[in-house]
């Protein structure tokens, strides 16, 4: 209430286009996607996984009477994941991060039932791990016979996306039946021999996000520009969403040029700034003043069929993104 009392636009952004548009898909600035009604059912067995794959042992295990406290914590944790998976389902907009906020009452949901099925004891522990390794093997086929290497400058401790890819599958496959195998010999053990698994994906998603962090984050960007370019005006080029965290490295605004930004859509309308200029404008600004802009890989083609092209004469590429210097 005190927000629309200080700005008269934000009940109607906030509560009416950002919330009821975007559930009828009528939202502006149109920057989601749909899908249809079961787009969120293969994701949620993402989201959880590993831990999702311990549903196929639920079939070969025998169920136990529920303890007379359970009947309302199965209720409310049905209802808890289930109404979000629902309303979402239902809506026109689509994400894939929209149903992380049912996640955790599904994992809880699932440990409630794997406490009733004795925590797939014998035969039901081992079927899980049947089926990651048999998924594991059906991927590494598919990396080893059709994947295409997106980027051959990055390695990833020496090997290329591809091969390191198809190691963690390989390792993948091999602990998982282990697991299994473990998990059906040693009853005292049982499913917690699935631990290795998360255990070895983190440490390869650890390892991967460290190697192509250049791809994914502007940090090496920020430096070089500190370093190199310390007395020179930066600017965007069409993409803030891509490189939006340039600013908070560099601790300072940036100037978008000629923005197609779906995030400043609505600030750039409703307000007068000099945060975003037409590429007349920064056409003008150029003789002269020294400036760098920041490209992205997708939009070098417009940059360089762009009225100011000819004023910059040397660049420098990090990551997806290419640094301009007049």
């Amino acid at each position: 209430m005190i927000a629309g009392l200080i700005d008269p636009a934000y009940s109607w952004l906030y509560f009416y286009n950002e919330h009821v548009l975007r559930f009828l898909g009528k939202r502006e600035p149109r920057d989601y996607y749909s899908g249809p009604w079961w787009y969120y059912l293969p994701r949620m067995l993402a989201y959880l996984f590993p831990w999702s794959a311990l549903l196929s042992g639920i079939y070969f295990s025998a169920r136990q009477p529920l303890r007379t406290r359970h009947p309302s914590l199965q209720r409310f944790l049905w209802l808890a994941w289930l109404l979000p998976l629902l309303f979402f389902s239902l809506s026109s907009a689509k994400a894939n991060y929209y149903l992380i906020v049912a996640v955790p009452f599904a994992a809880f949901h699932l440990a409630t039932v794997l406490e009733n099925r004795r925590f797939l004891r014998g035969i039901g522990g081992a079927v899980p791990g049947l089926l990651i390794a048999g998924c594991a093997a059906a991927l590494y086929i598919r990396v080893a016979t059709g994947a295409e290497n997106m980027h051959p400058e990055v390695a990833i401790l020496g090997l290329e996306i591809p091969a390191f890819a198809l190691v963690v599958l390989a390792g993948l496959a091999v602990m998982a039946l282990g697991s299994a195998y473990c998990a059906w010999r040693n009853p005292g053990v049982g499913i917690l021999a699935y631990l290795v698994l998360p255990a070895w994906l983190t440490a390869g998603l650890m390892v991967t996000m460290q190697e192509i962090e250049p791809l994914v984050s502007t940090r090496a960007l920020a430096t070089h520009i500190q370093k190199n370019l310390p007395d020179r005006e930066i600017y965007l080029y069409r993409d803030f969403e891509a490189v939006s965290s340039l600013g908070l490295y560099l601790n300072k605004p940036l100037v978008v040029v000629d923005s197609h930004s779906n995030d400043l859509f609505w600030g750039n309308r409703l307000r007068t700034n000099s945060i975003i200029i037409s590429a007349d404008q920064f056409n003008a600004q150029l003789p002269g003043k020294p400036v760098a802009i920041v490209v992205t890989d997708r939009q070098l083609k417009s940059f360089r069929e762009s009225i100011f092209f000819q004023h910059f004469k040397t660049a420098t590429r990090i990551g997806e993104t290419s640094v301009f210097v007049n």
